[in-house]
Order: C-alpha cells, then sequence, then structure tokens
C-alpha cells in the first residue's frame, strides 16, 4: 500500500478524512 498518491488523490482522501471527522 504505497504511501504515494495522486495530487487528485489526496485531496480526495483528506476530503474523506474531513467528512469522517465532521460527521
Amino acid at each position: 500500500m504505497p504511501m504515494l498518491v495522486p495530487e487528485q488523490e489526496s485531496h480526495k482522501l483528506r476530503y474523506l478524512l474531513l467528512a469522517q471527522g465532521a460527521s
């Protein structure tokens, strides 16, 4: 599971994390 991901994927993951945190 590589940590290196495209910038778009990084933003998507960050958005998902923020969404889960806000839930």
